[in-house]
């Protein structure tokens, strides 16, 4: 049987919710000024109050939505785990995309198609500007009864906030120790880059910017967004003699690496003379694992809610996991098998974002063509995670591998399929309009696979070999 005491609720806790509820409040309201415009053009086809009864309507949808998110929401903060979606909203937002692209794919006046993309972004924005108001309350009142019962609440057993939190369960067959990141330094970056994820598509799709212009946007904020919507988990098993490492992510940036510790006899921190840089490495006789960037700076964090250094990462590994602590000080060159690595992929990164700035600079991009970009933008953003790997694999071989996780149809497959038919059917154009979808096709490659690589590059440990 598993150990069972409610979790209690702490400042964190409340001012996490409070930071996503600050951030859903003010990307409603860009989004509802960014919407008014074109809304209101549609006014020369209103009879009488229909603009008001439409209005009225959206408000009480995006209403109705915001309860199944907001619950979503204070669910993760309270238990400190990745973003997740009700069922609802899963649906709700594959309505919302194909709806968009079947508004594209018609023959409307421009007018018309104005209002009633600005009309779905209006539902966005209320459900926002809901979430923020239904966040607020949860934090004002403390009602937190909803999310009491959730079957998470029977693995807690104790949750203390240092640097990390440390989640034990024990069971009667093995114990488990979860390592996760601060609740309030992780749950409103996530939500921070799913809001850019959102207003990515948002300026695409609404705002009139100058052309080069509004790709860059788009293409900016649609890697923060993919790239930041993560967290990660450390998951011991001491009695199995073993550690998971535990990336969450969208479109194929999760991954997951399992370490069998039986080689390992000793866990190492290298710290860098030159500046105040160090690693963590678990070391053994024939090969070493150096843990990503990622998780072991957070053992640099100088907020301390806690004073207990038995909380700590490297306390827990060590005496949890009966691993001998070593501390070694080396200059520049004696990390260079740790330094070159993460470099390498560094600077794939940063060529291949250069090589997408070089090509919005000056080439030609489409004259509006909706349809093909947008079904084009989403296959880039499905595909892009998985191109980084293979480029980050060829590149910097020490990499390890993630896990293989069985999946019926990956994203990737998906996305070059949608990728195949926004160029299929950007070919029937003329030639000049042929050649500016496959120039934006590449474009948005560069910068989702430039990205992708960056963020890739901090969660993969490393694997040495010892000779």
């Amino acid at each position: 049987m598993i150990k069972t005491t409610a979790k209690t609720i702490d400042a964190d806790d409340t001012r996490a919710i409070t930071l996503i509820g600050i951030y859903a409040f003010y990307t409603g309201c860009f989004m509802l000024l960014g919407v008014a415009t074109p809304i209101l053009r549609l006014r020369i086809y209103s009879q009488g109050g229909e603009l008001i009864i439409t209005a009225v309507a959206i408000a009480l949808l995006g209403w109705i939505l915001s309860g199944h998110w907001s619950k979503s929401v204070t669910r993760s903060c309270y238990y400190n785990l990745a973003i997740s979606y009700s069922p609802p909203m899963q649906v709700a937002i594959a309505i919302f995309w194909i709806s968009l692209l079947l508004i594209f794919s018609w023959d409307l006046n421009q007018v018309i198609r104005d209002g009633l993309i600005s009309g779905m972004w209006a539902i966005v924005a209320t459900t926002l500007l809901g979430v923020a108001l239904r966040l607020g309350m949860t934090t004002e009142l403390g009602n937190f009864k909803n999310i009491a019962s959730n079957p998470i609440a029977a693995q807690v057993t104790n949750a203390k906030i240092t640097s990390v939190q440390i989640t034990i369960r024990e069971q009667s067959d093995q114990d488990q120790i979860i390592i996760s990141p601060n609740i309030l330094a992780q749950q409103p970056r996530q939500f921070k880059a799913l809001m850019s994820l959102a207003l990515s598509l948002f300026t695409y799709t609404i705002l009139d910017l100058p052309e080069g212009i509004a790709e860059f946007t788009a293409i900016a904020l649609a890697s923060f967004g993919l790239t930041g919507l993560s967290t990660w988990q450390v998951l011991l098993c001491p009695s199995k003699r073993s550690i998971s490492l535990n990336f969450s992510g969208i479109w194929g940036m999760a991954s997951s690496f399992t370490i069998n510790l039986l080689q390992f006899s000793r866990l190492e921190t290298i710290k860098l003379k030159e500046i105040d840089m160090q690693w963590l490495q678990l070391a053994g006789n024939s090969s070493t694992i150096t843990l990503p960037i990622s998780v072991s700076e957070v053992q640099k964090s100088p907020k301390q809610l806690e004073s207990n250094l038995g909380d700590s990462l490297v306390k827990i590994l060590i005496d949890r996991l009966n691993l001998a602590e070593h501390k070694i000080s080396r200059d520049i060159l004696g990390v260079m098998n740790i330094i070159l690595p993460q470099s390498v992929s560094t600077l794939a990164g940063i060529v291949i974002l250069g090589m997408g700035i070089g090509f919005l600079a000056f080439l030609p991009l489409p004259a509006p063509m909706p349809l093909e970009t947008y079904i084009l933008f989403s296959g880039t953003c499905l595909v892009s995670p998985s191109i980084a790997r293979l480029i980050m694999a060829m590149v910097a071989p020490s990499n390890m591998i993630p896990d293989s996780a069985p999946q019926a149809l990956s994203p990737w497959q998906i996305g070059i399929a949608l990728i195949l038919i926004a160029t299929f059917s950007g070919s029937q154009f003329p030639p000049n309009q042929g050649e500016s979808i496959l120039t934006l096709a590449v474009i948005w490659l560069c910068f989702g696979v430039g990205s992708c690589i960056l963020a890739l590059s901090r969660r993969s440990p490393l694997i040495t070999k010892r000779f």
